[in-house]
């Protein structure tokens, strides 16, 4: 996944904010739970911080989950994704 990420994130710049939650051990996950209270992401946290490898496109201005993936380790899938996001919320 991480390569994939990071793809995804140099094609794409500062068009789409990327928030990580490491969730690998204890102390990792409680700083991963600060951030998310303080990006308002608690409850997308709190139900899939136990489902390693997910990823998900969140509309910034309602805090809606547009689309979801978990193990997913087709790009291009995430592309389309991110392209429809980026449309939708414009």
């Amino acid at each position: 996944m991480k390569p994939i990420m990071a793809s995804l994130q140099q094609q794409y710049g500062n068009s789409v904010n990327f928030v990580v939650f490491d969730v690998s051990d204890r102390a990792s996950t409680q700083t991963s739970e600060v951030k998310a209270q303080q990006l308002e992401l608690s409850d997308f946290f709190n139900a899939h911080k136990s489902q390693t490898a997910t990823v998900a496109l969140i509309d910034p201005n309602n805090g809606m989950t547009l689309e979801q993936f978990r193990k997913n380790l087709n790009q291009q899938d995430y592309v389309n994704a991110i392209d429809m996001a980026i449309a939708l919320t414009n």
